[in-house]
């Protein structure tokens, strides 16, 4: 293997570490991993600049970019969001599932963005990322020559879009167990809470006083209220409504 070919296998397994890292350290975070796709695919496949797409199913949303002007991508923002179609690479790789290469997009009958208007480029490739073999995203380099990008910096562009994948999915079961632990301790709460009532019931049976104050301030603060009160209702009404009667417990703000 020729010195150049082994630095760029080096420096692309170092990237690939690197991606792996953010991962680790960023857990339902994904902005610092799509950041670093899109710097490291723009400086390893030589391409001018790079974009990080994630697909609801319906549109495309814009997530990173890495050597875009500020002019090209006021321009390319307003494309974002938008449904895939043929007239963007990204839309392609999309709706195909594979990768696609566009080598000169001024030849390119379908080809349409209006970056085309404020960048100057010429090819381009997309890499959809997939997930159960549906597309949840893509990675897009462009460069300014018309040619093909290499098979090993598509396969680099492929196994960031794994990497990135991988990444979305982490993020979406982090937050599904963050729910389910913000559920069970909230659950946990008003058992705990239920609980007390019935220790004070059953330790001061003519306390109403004392059962009320509590009920009061534990609706309170599960309900976060400002204020909570218990009333009680003796059965006959004036011309203004209900009468309470007794002393009601009420949660301190």
């Amino acid at each position: 293997m020729k010195n150049q070919d082994l630095t760029e296998v080096l420096e692309q397994q170092a990237a690939t570490s690197a991606i792996l890292d953010v991962i680790s350290d960023s857990p339902g975070d994904l902005q610092p991993v799509f950041n670093m796709i899109a710097r490291s695919a723009m400086r390893l496949c030589h391409a001018r600049f790079c974009a990080v797409f994630q697909f609801d199913g319906e549109l495309l949303h814009l997530v990173a970019h890495c050597g875009i002007s500020d002019s090209g991508l006021g321009t390319y923002r307003q494309e974002f969001p938008r449904a895939p179609g043929p007239e963007t690479a990204i839309g392609r790789a999309i709706l195909s599932g594979r990768v696609v290469q566009i080598p000169d997009v001024k030849t390119d009958r379908e080809y349409g963005s209006s970056l085309v208007r404020t960048v100057d480029y010429c090819s381009v490739a997309a890499v959809p990322m997939l997930r159960d073999g549906k597309p949840i995203g893509g990675i897009a380099v462009l460069r300014s020559i018309a040619a093909p990008f290499s098979d090993r910096q598509i396969e680099l562009l492929k196994t960031f879009a794994v990497k990135a994948s991988i990444a979305i999915e982490n993020t979406r079961l982090f937050q599904e167990i963050q729910a389910s632990n913000r559920e069970l301790s909230e659950t946990l709460t008003y058992q705990t809470a239920t609980s007390e009532v019935l220790r004070l019931i059953a330790s001061s049976p003519t306390e109403l006083q004392l059962v009320f104050d509590m009920i009061a301030r534990n609706a309170k603060e599960l309900c976060q209220g400002q204020f909570g009160g218990v009333f009680q209702y003796d059965g006959e009404c004036s011309g203004r409504g209900p009468r309470s009667r007794g002393p009601g417990g009420f949660g301190r703000m």
